[in-house]
């Protein structure tokens, strides 16, 4: 599964064979995204979204945006792209 993360200001950053995304959805719930997942659109609150690579999770802080989840892509549209941090595991 690939992680697309798109700005106003910026290239898109793209992610490649991550295994999950968890999101934060406007209404406060979060969202667990795995390989296969059914289509979905979304509006993001500010949050800190996680995703998993290699066994490794890794966080980026996120400004509200939108998701799209389709073909095994997870595209957030945001409008800047902080810094990405890994924990140490």
């Amino acid at each position: 599964m690939d992680l697309i993360i798109d700005t106003l200001l910026k290239k898109p950053e793209i992610i490649k064979n991550i295994t999950a995304v968890t999101v934060q959805l406007s209404n406060g719930k979060p969202l667990k995204i795995l390989r296969n997942h059914a289509p979905i659109i979304a509006q993001l609150s500010e949050h800190t979204l996680t995703y998993t690579k290699n066994k490794g999770n890794f966080f980026i802080a996120m400004l509200d945006g939108f998701i799209f989840v389709e073909k095994n892509k997870v595209l957030c549209v945001i409008e800047d792209l902080p810094k990405i941090e890994k924990t140490d595991d």
